[in-house]
């Protein structure tokens, strides 16, 4: 079973692992108190167990702790959630190493701000839409879509056409 540490929202998460099914694990510590806590304890400190997600529609959600991330010091909540299928992507196939065809060649020349605005409109296509299958949440059923393009296709699902 291959697991890759999990790098969403642009930054790696310490102590998460996701393998390409979906599912995520965790090393980070538990029963741990601000007297015992160092970043070291938390990230890697507990046994490899596997978390369990919300189902949240046809999607899996992930309520992952703050602590000592990227995201420690933003809000009041001491949890962030986490979509399955964009962690996958993220993880597994980065946006900037699997590319659409038309954008190979320009990647390179466009300046990050221009980057930042088309990675934020890329979303996450599930191919086959059929959540009954056991692969819905595979990587293998993922790809990266423009958000137009994911939208027309959830329009004709919806109507049939």
């Amino acid at each position: 079973m291959e697991l890759k540490e999990l790098f969403y929202d642009e930054h790696l998460w310490p102590g998460y692992y996701l393998n390409v099914e979906g599912v995520l694990f965790s090393t980070r510590g538990v029963g741990l108190n601000k007297h015992n806590m160092t970043e070291e304890k938390l990230f890697y400190g507990g046994h490899m167990r596997k978390l369990k997600g919300t189902s949240c529609g046809k999607y899996i959600l992930y309520r992952l702790g703050k602590k000592y991330s990227h995201r420690d010091n933003e809000g009041r909540y001491k949890s962030v959630g986490v979509c399955s299928h964009k962690a996958l992507m993220e993880t597994f196939k980065p946006l900037e190493k699997n590319l659409p065809e038309d954008l190979v060649d320009e990647w390179s020349h466009l300046s990050d701000v221009v980057k930042s605005y088309i990675k934020r409109g890329m979303q996450v296509d599930h191919k086959d839409t059929n959540t009954s299958k056991p692969t819905f949440h595979h990587l293998s059923n993922l790809r990266w879509i423009i958000g137009e393009d994911n939208s027309r296709k959830g329009q004709r699902s919806y109507y049939g056409t």
